[in-house]
C-alpha cells in the first residue's frame, strides 16, 4: 500500500511540475503573438514577414531538432534533456528583445525553437510511463493544460508588460521563469522506468529503431489519420491564436493590454476547461471503446467551426468575444486524448520518438503553414479589403478544422483491429497487426 501511495504521489508531482514546464514552453513560444503589432510598427515588417517569424522560422527548426532529440529521450536522461531545453529557450527568448532587424529576430526565434524541441517528447514519455492506460488520457489532458496556462500567461502578462515596459522588456522578463523551472526539474524530478505503467521491465521496453517508428505512422491507418487530423487542427489553432490579437487591434482598435486580458480569459481559461472536461469525457468513453476517443474528437472539432467563423466575421468586439467562448471550449478537447491514444498504440520505448514525429509534423506543417499562410493571404487581400483582409485570411482556420474532423472519423473506423479484447494495443505489444482497409 505504501508503494502504491508513493508511486501515485511521485506521478502526481511529476505531472504537476511538467505541466508548469510545458506552460513556460508555451509562454515563451506564444508571447510573440501579443507583441506582433508593436514589433511591426518599430521594425516596419509586413504581415508576411511576421507570419514567417511566428510560424516557419520557429517551426522548421523545432521540427528538425525534435527528431534526434526525441531519439535521445527514448534512451538517455529525460530529466537532463528538459533542464537543458529550458535553459536554451529561455536565453534565446531574452535575445529576441535585443533584435534590431528582421534577420536578428528570425535567428533568435530559431534558437527558441531548438530549445523548446526537447520539452514535449521527454515530458510525454515520462507521463505515459507514470500513468496506466485507464488514466492516461486524463493525465495527458492535465498536461495539455500547459497550452492554456501558457496562452493565458502570455496574453494576460504579455499585454500588460508590453504596455508598461515595451516589447523588448517583455521578452527579457519572460525568460526568468524558465531558468527557475530548470533548477526545480534538476533537483526534484524523478523519472519512472520505461514501460513501468504497462508492466514491462527495461529489456521488454526496448523499442524499434526510428525508421520503424516512422513506419508505424505510415502503415497503420489509425495512427496515420490521427497524425493528419492533429496536424490540420494545429494549422487551424495556430493560425487563429497567433493572429487573433492583431485582428482585435485592427478591427476593433483595442489597446494591447485590453486584448491580452480579454483573450487570456476566453482562450486561456475557457480553453483550459475544454481541455480538462473534454479529456475527462473522451477518456471515459475511450476506456470502453477506443473508437469513441477519435469519434468525440471529430464531433467537438466539427462543432467548433461555425463558432470560429462567426468570431472572425463578428461586427463588434463583444460579439466576437462571446462567440469565442464556445469556439475555445470545443477546440481545446483534442490535445490530451490524441496524444494518449498515440502513446497507447506504440511500444513504450518508442513513445518519445512518436511524440517527436508528431511534433515534427505539427510544427513543420501546423505552426509553419498556419501563421505563414494567414500572413501571406492578408497581404494579398489588403488591396481589396483593406483592414478587413486579416478577417478573411483567417477563414482558412475553420476549413482546416473541419477537414481535421474527417480524418479523426477515418481513424475511428480503423481502430478496432488495433486493440485486442482487453483493450491493449496490438501495436504496442509488438504484433503490429494490419488494420482493416475498409
Amino acid at each position: 500500500m505504501r508503494d502504491d501511495s508513493t508511486n501515485f504521489g511521485t506521478a502526481t508531482y511529476s505531472l504537476a511540475l511538467l505541466t508548469v514546464v510545458g506552460s513556460i514552453n508555451v509562454l515563451d513560444r506564444n508571447i510573440f503573438s501579443i507583441l506582433i503589432q508593436p514589433i511591426k510598427q518599430e521594425l516596419h515588417l509586413s504581415d508576411t514577414q511576421l507570419g514567417f517569424l511566428s510560424g516557419m522560422a520557429f517551426a522548421t527548426f523545432y521540427a528538425i531538432g525534435g527528431i534526434p532529440i526525441g531519439a535521445y529521450a527514448d534512451r538517455g536522461s529525460r530529466r537532463r534533456l528538459i533542464v537543458l531545453s529550458l535553459l536554451c529557450f529561455s536565453v534565446m527568448t531574452a535575445l529576441c528583445g535585443v533584435a534590431r532587424s528582421f534577420l536578428q529576430l528570425a535567428l533568435a526565434r530559431i534558437g527558441v525553437a531548438i530549445g523548446e524541441a526537447g520539452i514535449y517528447p521527454a515530458a510525454h514519455s515520462i507521463i505515459t510511463d507514470a500513468y496506466p492506460r485507464v488514466r492516461r488520457a486524463l493525465a495527458m489532458s492535465i498536461f495539455s493544460l500547459s497550452v492554456n496556462i501558457g496562452l493565458f500567461a502570455g496574453l494576460f502578462g504579455g499585454g500588460l508588460l508590453s504596455q508598461h515596459i515595451g516589447w523588448r522588456g517583455t521578452f527579457a522578463a519572460v525568460c526568468l521563469p524558465g531558468v527557475l523551472a530548470a533548477a526545480l526539474v534538476f533537483f526534484t524530478l524523478r523519472e519512472p522506468s520505461r514501460g513501468q505503467s504497462d508492466g514491462l521491465n527495461a529489456s521488454a521496453a526496448e523499442g524499434p529503431p526510428l525508421g520503424a517508428v516512422i513506419g508505424l505512422f505510415w502503415k497503420h491507418r489509425s495512427l496515420r489519420h490521427i497524425l493528419i487530423g492533429y496536424v490540420l487542427a494545429v494549422i487551424a489553432g495556430t493560425a487563429t491564436s497567433v493572429w487573433l490579437p492583431a485582428l482585435f487591434g485592427r478591427a476593433f482598435a483595442m489597446p494591447v493590454a485590453t486584448i491580452g486580458v480579454t483573450l487570456a480569459i476566453t482562450q486561456g481559461l475557457v480553453g483550459g476547461i475544454g481541455t480538462i472536461g473534454g479529456g475527462w469525457l473522451i477518456g471515459r468513453m475511450g476506456d470502453r471503446d477506443p473508437r469513441w476517443t477519435a469519434r468525440l474528437i471529430a464531433l467537438f472539432l466539427a462543432l467548433s467551426t461555425p463558432f470560429t467563423v462567426a468570431v472572425l466575421l463578428a461586427p463588434s468586439a463583444p460579439a466576437a468575444l462571446g462567440l469565442l467562448v464556445p469556439a475555445a471550449l470545443l477546440t481545446a478537447t483534442y490535445y490530451g486524448p490524441s496524444i494518449a491514444l498515440i502513446h497507447t498504440l506504440v511500444p513504450p520505448a518508442a513513445r518519445a520518438r512518436a511524440s517527436a514525429i508528431l511534433f515534427f509534423s505539427i510544427n513543420l506543417f501546423g505552426w509553419g503553414v498556419g501563421p505563414q499562410l494567414v500572413g501571406w493571404l492578408s497581404d494579398k487581400l489588403t488591396a481589396a479589403h483593406g483592414a478587413d483582409s486579416l478577417r478573411y485570411a483567417l477563414l482558412v482556420g475553420p476549413v482546416a478544422m473541419l477537414w481535421s474532423a474527417c480524418h479523426y472519423l477515418v481513424a475511428a473506423h480503423a481502430l478496432p483491429s488495433a486493440f485486442d479484447t482487453s483493450g491493449a494495443s496490438s501495436l504496442s505489444a509488438g504484433t503490429l497487426s494490419v488494420e482493416r482497409e475498409a
